[in-house]
């Protein structure tokens, strides 16, 4: 895995603490802007700084949020992508099930939380996570 120089390194981390203190003003437009200040920030090939994982996970995080199509739509396989030594417990299939979920593709959800749920072991969904599980859930025993 590439390693950021220590003053990019800090640069980011400054952005990243900016968009938590954003978020929860519950800012996310401009918790947004921040998130893709920092995309690129990094070098290139983005994606294989830790960071590039955060930065994804952040923006997809927030496009559900604003049910903002055309974000989701464009940084799904990004996710797929980013921190590729990242170890793979089912997270990027969760992400990729709640963008087809929030883009109202219920079968497209339904099999990615499927992978996450097998990959996780069943520890995929979060506390917040309720009305996935309770979707995935539901559709399972459909």
């Amino acid at each position: 895995m590439a390693k950021l120089s220590e003053d990019l390194e800090k640069k980011i981390s400054d952005i990243l603490d900016d968009i938590n203190n954003l978020y929860n003003e519950k800012k996310y437009t401009e918790s947004l802007k921040n998130l893709y200040k920092a995309w690129e920030i990094l070098p290139e090939p983005k994606y294989c700084y830790d960071e590039s994982y955060s930065i994804v996970w952040g923006i997809l995080n927030i496009a559900i949020i604003i049910k903002d199509r055309g974000v989701l739509t464009e940084w799904l396989d990004k996710i797929f992508l980013a921190d590729p030594e990242r170890v793979d417990s089912g997270e990027r299939e969760m992400w990729a099930g709640r963008v087809y979920y929030t883009l109202e593709n219920k079968e497209k959800a339904y099999s990615y939380f499927k992978v996450a749920n097998m990959k996780s072991r069943g520890r995929c969904f979060w506390p917040t996570d309720k009305i996935y599980k309770d979707f995935y859930l539901s559709y399972a025993n459909k």
